[in-house]
């Protein structure tokens, strides 16, 4: 409250601490704090989980933040219990794309920076998301889907098999595009434990 005290109106205030870089304007009425003053340290992903939600971070994104994709993303993708939506910033372009609601909580971890926080799929979860995000792909067994990953979305062998197949199981089970998954948990079975 102090802080405002020399401010008849908060949007003085606001308009004040934007034109000294304090804040970001990253959306109609949605403002964010630049830490010590330095758009550069801000977390994006952060943004992203309080810009829209809930939401967590996944996808493409999720996979090269893990490491399992060689590729940089550009564009912030999360998941929603939400309608899909896409939000262009001064800091990028954050898409959100509704997912099933009983898979929502499964396979989100809770990651802290020197900053601040925020939900990000796991490697296993991430992927699943991808393929149900990604309407690209054409998928008609073990054999294409195995293509698809080592050589499409260009995933180490080593880094497939360390996958969750339960994990896999149970979005198949709760979730869509179930047969698509299902080859999914089929090559880990049958590749990783050795039966299908």
């Amino acid at each position: 409250v102090n802080t405002l005290k020399d401010y008849k109106r908060i949007n003085d205030k606001i308009a004040d601490m934007v034109e000294k870089g304090l804040l970001l304007n990253i959306q109609k009425g949605k403002y964010v704090v630049v830490p010590q003053g330095k758009a550069s340290a801000l977390d994006t992903f952060a943004i992203a989980n309080a810009l829209y939600g809930p939401s967590y971070i996944t996808a493409y994104t999720a996979l090269s933040f893990h490491g399992m994709i060689p590729e940089r993303v550009n564009t912030i993708e999360s998941a929603t219990t939400l309608r899909s939506k896409v939000y262009n910033t001064p800091l990028g372009q954050y898409a959100f794309e509704k997912m099933p609601v009983d898979t929502f909580h499964l396979g989100i971890n809770y990651v802290s920076n020197h900053f601040d926080s925020f939900m990000i799929a796991n490697p296993t979860k991430a992927l699943v998301d991808a393929l149900w995000w990604d309407k690209r792909p054409e998928i008609h067994g073990i054999k294409s889907m195995r293509e698809f990953l080592l050589e499409n979305m260009r995933i180490e062998e080593e880094t497939l098999y360390s996958l969750d197949p339960t994990l896999i199981f149970d979005c198949m089970e709760l979730g869509k595009r179930k047969r698509m998954l299902k080859y999914l948990y089929q090559l880990l079975i049958r590749d990783y434990y050795g039966h299908a």
